[in-house]
């Protein structure tokens, strides 16, 4: 009785948060925290955020209003601490993994957050070195990541899923991998050849949803694949959308005059940032803008792979999570100091 009464009590906060267009013109309200890598967050059932900034090494515990109190752990490699803390990846109970890359393991913080002790990186079948690139929860103990994040001559690769407490590991969907070529550089007469990722080339995003269901979205055809957790794939049908050039300032500056690289004459629908996935099965997908537009490009889609709405956020802002009513962003001053804000 009591879970059904909390179930309706949650109801309407998560409807208005999710089940409409937030209002993106005046935050609940904005943390004093300055942050210098901000890129997901974590959102406790008491409304209390876990938030690593791995420009800073440091992971910050933030209260419900946005206040700081206090931070998780230290730089080190005891059983209790970090090197550089990525993504925040929720398991039951309101425990948390902060993935250490340098170190290749995880910090498991409790409930209270604190730390309590670091757990290896599972030991892949047939190798990979994908936990070093986007790793996903679906908050139930299942963690997600390609099994590779850097081979030239791979196309594909699959996403796999670990159990933490059993150990498993399995495939659950394959993506398309961003391009590799062998490119030429020429500094001051001289060559020398790299292999690189082709720009605006970069493969596949995807995501987890709260349910273990995986998305995917492929930026060229801009269309949307859902694995549910039975297994069962849907396909949706592909969204239109114009292509925005890349210039040739773009290029240059981004690039060098030097770099010979098949670059697409225009940007896919998609930037790789990747989507981020609401309580309620929405998928936030990050497109490119063209120079010159203000503020960010944000389509929603609903889990048949149907555009339900298209935004613009407010300046220099990105989403970096979802709560049970509130979203989280991260704002970028003019001094490229970032702020975390929620809205609703």
């Amino acid at each position: 009785m009591k879970k059904m009464l909390l179930a309706l009590l949650l109801a309407p906060a998560l409807l208005s948060a999710q089940g409409r267009a937030p209002d993106f013109s005046k935050p609940v309200w904005t943390s004093p925290i300055e942050f210098t890598e901000l890129y997901w967050v974590r959102e406790l059932s008491d409304g209390r955020l876990i938030v690593p900034d791995p420009g800073e090494g440091a992971i910050r515990l933030v209260g419900a209003d946005g206040r700081l109190l206090g931070t998780i752990g230290r730089r080190g490699g005891g059983p209790q601490e970090f090197q550089i803390p990525l993504h925040p990846l929720a398991l039951p109970g309101d425990s948390t993994l902060i993935n250490d890359r340098d170190q290749q393991r995880f910090l498991l913080i409790g409930p209270d957050g604190k730390p309590v002790r670091t757990i290896p990186w599972p030991t892949l079948p047939l190798g990979g070195d994908g936990l070093r690139d986007q790793v996903r929860s679906d908050g139930r103990g299942n963690l997600y990541f390609p099994r590779s994040s850097f081979q030239p001559d791979q196309v594909n690769t699959p996403i796999l899923r670990w159990n933490v407490s059993s150990g498993r590991i399995d495939s659950v969907q394959v993506v398309g991998m961003a391009k590799r070529v062998r490119s030429k550089t020429t500094i001051d007469g001289h060559e020398a050849y790299s292999t690189r990722v082709v720009p605006y080339d970069e493969g596949d995003v995807w995501g987890v949803a709260p349910n273990g269901a995986v998305a995917v979205v492929r930026p060229r055809e801009y269309l949307l694949e859902w694995r549910a957790m039975d297994g069962a794939i849907h396909r949706g049908t592909p969204i239109p959308y114009d292509g925005v050039p890349v210039t040739p300032a773009e290029r240059t500056e981004r690039f060098g005059p030097g770099v010979d690289l098949p670059i697409p004459a225009t940007k896919p629908a998609v930037t790789p940032l990747g989507i981020t996935i609401s309580p309620a099965n929405e998928i936030w997908v990050s497109r490119y803008k063209a120079p010159g537009d203000s503020g960010s490009r944000w389509d929603v889609l609903d889990k048949e792979g149907r555009l339900l709405r298209s935004l613009t956020l407010p300046g220099r802002r990105r989403v970096v999570g979802f709560g049970r009513s509130l979203i989280y962003v991260v704002r970028y001053d003019e001094d490229d100091v970032q702020h975390l804000e929620a809205y609703r």
